[in-house]
């Protein structure tokens, strides 16, 4: 893939998620899709169905999803890999405010999100999550 096929593929799938649009989601997405969540307290989730399980059941058990507001601060793509810097603000699923810095690497095959890697200052993502 170009970097520009890589770069649309990517930003087709955030929009996916953003909408909650499953069946665009799993049609942007690889079947042996793989997530890497950060820090020591995750292993990686591969498999779809078991990276959107768990997506959604994270993003649920941490957050209040509807207040969620993410902004892309920059966007690199280079061949099949494309890295977003983007910084989210939401409530917690406890009510706390919540702010934090993100950077997704994602690759992409055959027109599709192979592989997330999410980075994150986990520390602060815990002191307000289960502070």
């Amino acid at each position: 893939m170009t970097s520009e096929e890589s770069r649309r593929t990517v930003l087709e799938f955030l929009a996916a998620r953003e909408k909650g649009d499953l069946e665009a989601i799993r049609r942007l997405t690889t079947e042996d899709l793989r997530w890497d969540p950060p820090g020591p307290d995750f292993e990686p989730v591969e498999g779809r169905d078991e990276v959107l399980a768990f997506m959604n059941q994270a993003g649920a058990e941490f957050f209040d999803v509807a207040t969620m507001d993410v902004d892309i601060h920059k966007i690199i793509a280079d061949g099949d890999t494309v890295a977003i810097v983007q910084s989210m603000r939401c409530k917690t699923a406890k009510g706390a405010d919540y702010s934090n810095l993100y950077c997704w690497v994602y690759t992409c095959a055959d027109g599709r999100v192979s592989r997330m890697q999410e980075f994150t200052d986990t520390k602060r993502f815990d002191e307000i999550v289960n502070g």
